[in-house]
């Protein structure tokens, strides 16, 4: 393995290594130690999201000015890690609030500006993308599971895992500094970076996908966010929990790694029509099962839409647009997910305060139905003039 491409690679096991250490149990510490209500979890979630629509596109309009993502990662990375550490002992709501507005708004640029760098880097050097996000997938698992072992073992220490996250994104960012920079300049090619971005959130086609993409994403992640009070609903605990996530992210292990061979035979469309209709499954099971065993098994729905629509996604982005905003693609993508995971968050939370958990399933049907008939719509107008 190259030097840099074995750089990039522990780029992307210590980001995810320290995200599988933190989103597991960020619920639990809001209810059982900050003891926040269903609804101040679920406002907290909408209000961080809605920040990052701003932000994380900000970050990839710099990147892409300055033509220098791993700088913007690093700046990113580090300013997370200084807001985290008072995150981790104060317990007002709306000051803890206002700290995870700030953390998420930034820290939320580090997976597309990542992507960006891996995506680059491995189209020059025909490096593998997908192995790359696959170990990563590793990492979170791992880190989910001995998070979770720890936080029973040493149940005073409920803030260990906001410790394990911050150390872990500032290694993330000590590697980062160590890798070329590698931004494709097409700027040669095109008139303008003002034109080129306009006409990006003109082009129809894109703007769909992202949609498709955006809403599976903040819908999965939103009921990634809430799967903790699930367990503990129906008596799991902590160490459950940590386990809970081998079988969400175990499927985007398996197919990451050669999810986009399958692009050659099967149309991009259809390959993320297979994810949403996973996705529909997941739930309608959910809703009528009180079995932890069965939650953990059907919570691999998660993995399958993760690669057969998000990196599925990618690719198709990246076939209609231009090299030289890739940045400012993917970060409008990031962008409206966190709308699209605000507007969610927020219900489930209004859901789970008035009628329970279950009713969150009802919410996540309906807006799987929306995502299909959004994959339908395109399939009508766009299939045959990408593939």
């Amino acid at each position: 393995m190259k030097k840099q491409t074995l750089n990039i690679t522990i780029i992307f096991i210590t980001l995810f290594f320290g995200l599988g250490a933190f989103f597991p149990f960020n619920s639990i510490y809001l209810q059982d130690t900050l003891h926040y209500s269903g609804s101040q979890i679920g406002l907290f979630y909408s209000l961080a999201a809605l920040v990052v629509v701003i932000s994380v596109p900000l970050f990839g309009i710099i990147a892409d000015k300055i033509r220098n993502p791993k700088l913007v990662y690093i700046f990113c990375a580090i300013a997370a890690s200084l807001f985290l550490i008072p995150f981790s002992f104060l317990k007002p709501f709306y000051i803890i609030v206002t700290l995870y507005v700030f953390i998420n708004a930034i820290r939320s640029a580090l997976i597309p500006l990542a992507d960006t760098i891996a995506l680059d880097y491995c189209a020059q050097e025909n490096a593998n993308y997908g192995m790359i996000r696959s170990l990563s997938s590793l990492a979170f698992i791992l880190a989910s599971l001995i998070t979770g072992y720890l936080l029973e073992r040493f149940e005073d220490y409920s803030a260990l895992f906001i410790y394990i996250h911050t150390v872990l994104i500032v290694v993330s960012a000590f590697f980062m500094a160590k890798q070329k920079n590698t931004y494709q300049d097409n700027n040669a090619n095109s008139s303008n970076f003002k034109d080129d971005l306009i006409s990006l959130l003109q082009n129809k086609q894109y703007l769909l996908i992202i949609i498709i993409m955006g809403l599976s994403y903040g819908v999965i992640q939103v009921s990634q966010a809430y799967i903790s009070l699930s367990i503990l609903d129906l008596g799991g605990n902590s160490n459950i929990v940590g386990i809970s996530f081998f079988f969400l992210v175990i499927p985007e292990v398996i197919f990451f790694t050669f999810v986009i061979k399958f692009t050659k035979k099967v149309q991009h469309i259809y390959l993320m029509l297979f994810g949403a209709l996973c996705l529909l499954l997941r739930w309608i099971i959910l809703y009528y099962t009180n079995s932890i065993p069965i939650l953990l098994f059907v919570s691999s729905a998660h993995g399958i839409v993760m690669a057969f629509i998000v990196i599925v996604g990618f690719d198709l982005i990246k076939k209609i647009v231009k090299g030289n905003v890739i940045s400012s693609a993917m970060s409008i993508y990031t962008g409206l997910a966190n709308i699209f995971f605000s507007i969610i968050s927020f219900i489930a939370g209004y859901i789970i305060d008035n009628g329970g958990i279950d009713g969150t399933y009802l919410l996540y049907f309906v807006t799987t139905l929306i995502i299909i008939f959004a994959i339908i719509i395109y399939v009508i107008f766009y299939s045959r003039r990408t593939e």
